[in-house]
């Protein structure tokens, strides 16, 4: 079960970020963001979960919204790691095409230029 957790949570963030990325790449493209930003959810998950069990007492602190701030600061390591995966995928896009990057830098540059 836990095999197919994990590869369809990958496949599920590679096609995320195909369709919310401003250069048209294939899903395939982008399944190394994809599988570190699976790594550290499950890995941020982990490592969340023991310090709820063993440090937190929400509970006690905040009453009944002990669990939503919890929801809410797992929901900030979901963000994260997706967000390091995409990463990953922009650095790997800037390594291949850095023409690409460069011409839009000139460009702004020139713009810039003539509008002083």
């Amino acid at each position: 079960r836990t095999p197919l957790i994990l590869v369809s949570s990958t496949i599920g963030v590679a096609v995320f970020y195909r369709f919310l990325s401003c250069v048209p790449r294939s899903v395939g493209w982008h399944l190394p963001g994809a599988i570190i930003a699976t790594i550290l959810l499950g890995l941020c998950s982990w490592l969340f979960s023991l310090y709820v069990a063993m440090v937190a007492d929400f509970d006690a602190t905040y009453g009944s919204l002990g669990g939503i701030i919890l929801l809410m600061f797992w929901f900030q390591a979901l963000n994260l790691s997706i967000l390091v995966g995409a990463s990953w995928n922009a650095q790997k896009l800037f390594e291949e095409e850095p023409q690409r990057f460069r011409s839009r830098k000139e460009d702004s540059a020139a713009a810039v230029l003539v509008a002083e």
